[in-house]
């Protein structure tokens, strides 16, 4: 993966996860907005309308279309890992590494390790190094004139 494809990949994963949240943001608005009975005060009606299960659906529709958004981005981190493998120094290889792994264990507090995943992966993005190989040794090879006529023998 090239890191313009890396690049596109997480900016397409922040934008359907943009996307997910906000579908799934303004079904849950309208749901509460639908349910909440004005004359008495924080009472909800508990009677299911079909606005109610249209609310759901799309609820669980934003939520899908969001954790595609967190595949891709994964995917891009993943790319970004084996593009930084190739670098000659390994620094931003162990910084992804590390900062992905650091992360994901601390993703169920309160979004702290999106937080960080997302700072490890802006950082490596905006640094102008690519994932070039490192040159290998060059070892000469002698090519020697081969006569006009091969002769088989056993």
């Amino acid at each position: 993966m090239t890191k313009q494809t890396i690049t596109r990949t997480w900016v397409a994963g922040v934008l359907v996860i943009l996307t997910g949240g906000l579908v799934s943001g303004i079904s849950a608005g309208l749901w509460l907005a639908q349910a909440i009975d004005l004359t008495r005060p924080g009472h909800l009606t508990t009677v299911p309308y079909q606005s109610f299960w249209a609310s759901i659906i799309f609820v669980g529709v934003g939520g899908m279309v969001a954790l595609a958004g967190f595949i891709l981005k994964f995917a891009a981190w993943i790319g970004a890992l084996i593009n930084s493998r190739r670098l000659a120094h390994k620094t931003w290889f162990h910084v992804l590494l590390w900062g992905g792994v650091v992360g994901i264990i601390t993703g169920p507090l309160l979004g702290l390790g999106e937080l960080i995943c997302s700072s490890v992966t802006v950082a490596y993005l905006l640094d102008q190094s690519d994932g070039i190989p490192v040159l290998e040794r060059r070892c000469t090879v002698r090519l020697e004139h081969l006569p006009a006529t091969l002769v088989v023998t056993n």
